[in-house]
């Protein structure tokens, strides 16, 4: 089964952070799959963003009703 919500660079990411098991052990970035392994992924909790939304003036050049 394909996962179109992982991209190929987050995965190998994943496998280099030890997060992707296939059949119980550490997974390897090039492993080819066999019929019945078990692929285990763990997705790790997102940092918060140190980014902060700033009170700024906006112009409104075009409003529509």
């Amino acid at each position: 089964e394909k996962c179109s919500e992982l991209s190929r660079t987050h995965a190998q990411k994943l496998i280099a952070d030890g997060y992707i098991t296939v059949n119980d052990h550490t997974a390897k970035v090039g492993l080819k799959l066999n019929i019945g392994d078990r692929v285990d992924i763990i997705i790790p909790p997102t940092a918060p963003s140190p980014l902060l939304p700033e009170a700024i003036p906006l112009n409104i050049l075009y409003e529509d009703d």
